[in-house]
């Protein structure tokens, strides 16, 4: 049976991208590290088990800890941090009780529908078609989750729905 485990930070700061490179480097191979404009930080990982869940919930809680506080890989100072939340639980419970409701900093494709003004089939489709649109967070997962800031950035560069005006 699959688990999915959660731990989510609040941080004095937003992470830049960089900041979240370098906590997603550190903290291992697989793992899904979201760093949201409102100063949380959550760190997943999917795996068979319910023991190994609980030991990467407790290994990623550690390390975020100590990788906020004493600084990201060495290249600067601490940012200060406090874990907010810490989930090892079966991989559908978790999408049904988590996921679902929306975690921090992520949105679906019934908010981008919202975001772009465009119908949830028009962001599937871009999602699946346009290059320049933000890749999902978790590729395989239903449901699909995005990350805010990028899907945001996204919608300020593109031009509204319909057809372009043609000029005479």
């Amino acid at each position: 049976m699959e688990y999915r485990t959660t731990v989510i930070f609040r941080t004095a700061a937003p992470l830049t991208p960089e900041q979240t490179a370098a906590l997603a480097d550190a903290i291992g191979a697989g793992s899904i590290v979201i760093a949201s404009p409102d100063a949380h930080v959550t760190i997943e990982l999917t795996v068979t088990g319910q023991n190994l869940a609980d030991a990467i919930a407790i290994g990623h809680f550690d390390a975020g800890t100590a990788l906020l506080d004493q600084g990201l890989a060495g290249r600067e100072a601490g940012i200060p941090a406090a874990p907010v939340f810490v989930s090892a639980a079966e991989a559908d419970w978790h999408t049904t009780q988590i996921v679902a409701p929306g975690m921090p900093g992520t949105v679906q494709i019934v908010d981008i529908a919202d975001i772009l003004g465009v119908s949830h089939q028009r962001v599937s489709q871009l999602a699946d078609e346009d290059p320049d649109f933000p890749q999902p967070l978790n590729p395989d997962g239903r449901p699909r989750l995005f990350p805010e800031a990028a899907v945001r950035a996204y919608a300020a560069n593109r031009r509204g729905p319909g057809r372009p005006r043609k000029h005479a």
